[in-house]
């Protein structure tokens, strides 16, 4: 099993509150604000995201959370699949 701190180091971020935030994903504007961050339910890795945008739709904030989600994802399954990887040539 990967740990929370593994793929941490493997995305090249840091943990806060047993949350790792990604920052570089999502609008940071002065009227939008965008906070996504992976965490762990039931021993799986999960993505949050929460876009705060009063001149937006809430339709067009749930799609872009659910874009956002899938790209933070992506990068947690490639970096788990290094992870194992690497942990597979420890042995």
């Amino acid at each position: 099993m990967i740990t929370l701190e593994e793929l941490a180091q493997a995305l090249g971020c840091k943990i806060r509150n047993d949350r790792i935030y990604i920052w570089d994903l999502g609008y940071h504007t002065k009227k939008t604000k965008c906070s996504t961050y992976i965490y762990v339910k039931d021993d799986e890795f999960r993505a949050a995201c929460y876009i705060e945008c009063p001149s937006q739709s809430p339709k067009w904030i749930a799609n872009e959370e659910a874009k956002i989600r899938a790209k933070v994802m992506e990068r947690v399954a490639e970096a788990c699949k290094r992870i194992t990887q690497i942990k597979q040539k420890e042995l």
